[in-house]
């Protein structure tokens, strides 16, 4: 964002700055450097164990509290860490700087400005979100995605309102799955969109009457993409779906997004 907003010379002083802090962190006999981007690594020849780990990601953690100066300009930064050690006749480089970053990864998840120490069950989280990333593609291949309808009545007259379309994953080994199981991974993924699409080209084959309406979620990432709002009045008025006939549902956090 400070490359954005004052330029990518700003960004570089306030890279600088960080490294410095870091020096101060660390002792002098420590490797300090820059990964890639806004990451940085540090490299500890020994320590005395878990305490003394905790109490210098603390440290790190707490050196970025003061803000930023830069060219009179103020910034507010927080940094999450992730750790993790070489066991003896274990671990190449590479395993150390991926276990690293995974346990940084869950740090920042957690809110950032927090320091998390590398576990097993980290790798196992990321192999299962990966395969499940890989699994809802091809679920669009497969056509595995399903809508169920739930009838919305009128509690006065027990008239039919609406029907409220209920979009599940059939999982090939999973069984049937609801959104709150892979929704989060769909909008991780860039896949939210296409998904959507995808449920309205299905409620355009059904024969929809002025007495069965249908009524759609819409989260608030939808409603501010120009692109699929076109699309959705674009099916509008070439006749694929009666505006009448369709009910849109926002939640308020949509709904204040984009007020």
């Amino acid at each position: 964002s400070i490359n954005e907003s004052h330029g990518a010379g700003s960004g570089d002083k306030r890279l600088v700055q960080v490294a410095q802090r870091l020096r101060s962190v660390f002792r002098q006999r420590e490797t300090v450097g820059g990964r890639s981007g806004d990451e940085f690594a540090v490299l500890l020849g020994d320590f005395t164990g878990q305490s003394e780990l905790e109490m210098l990601a603390e440290k790190g953690v707490s050196t970025f509290r003061p803000p930023f100066i830069i060219d009179g300009n103020t910034y507010h930064s927080s940094a999450s860490i992730g750790m993790t050690t070489a066991r003896a006749g274990g671990n190449t480089a590479d395993q150390l700087i991926q276990q690293a970053d995974a346990a940084m990864y869950h740090a920042k998840a957690g809110g950032r400005g927090d320091y998390r120490h590398f576990d097993q069950d980290m790798v196992d989280q990321s192999t299962a979100l990966l395969a499940l990333e890989t699994d809802l593609h091809s679920s669009i291949e497969g056509e595995q995605l399903e809508i169920f309808l739930q009838p919305v009545v009128e509690l006065a007259t027990g008239k039919l309102h609406a029907s409220e379309c209920l979009l599940r994953w059939r999982h090939p080994t999973r069984g049937l799955l609801s959104p709150d199981d892979f929704l989060g991974t769909l909008k991780d993924i860039g896949l939210l969109q296409k998904i959507t699409e995808l449920t309205l080209d299905r409620i355009v084959q059904y024969k929809l009457t002025q007495e069965h309406s249908l009524s759609i979620n819409l989260p608030a990432e939808l409603l501010g993409n120009r692109i699929f709002v076109a699309n959705l009045l674009q099916r509008f008025s070439g006749g694929q779906l009666n505006p009448h006939h369709l009910i849109i549902e926002i939640t308020e956090d949509s709904l204040r997004s984009v007020l």
